[in-house]
């Protein structure tokens, strides 16, 4: 038998709102357990001390949201999901 790799989370979706947080929609498969990170630097590794762990949960299936109160302490911010 074959044995599929699960389709990859992906983001729907990245807009400041006006008072400056960032509104981030992003998807993944259903039942997928995900850990969503923000960073300042794109070349530390994950779980360094440039990134945040934001929020963990499970994709139910549709888009999920979630308001990053913090972006607006950061020049820049990055963003990624992994899922374990």
């Amino acid at each position: 038998a074959i044995i599929e790799p699960p389709d990859s989370p992906n983001f729907s979706g990245i807009n400041r709102m006006k008072d400056g947080p960032m509104i981030l929609s992003f998807s993944g498969p259903a039942s997928g357990n995900y850990s969503l990170w923000a960073g300042t630097n794109l070349a530390l590794p994950l779980g360094s001390d440039g990134w945040a762990l934001l929020k963990t949960g499970s994709f139910s299936g549709g888009t999920i949201s979630f308001i990053d109160e913090n972006a607006t302490n950061y020049p820049a911010r990055f963003y990624r999901i992994t899922m374990p």
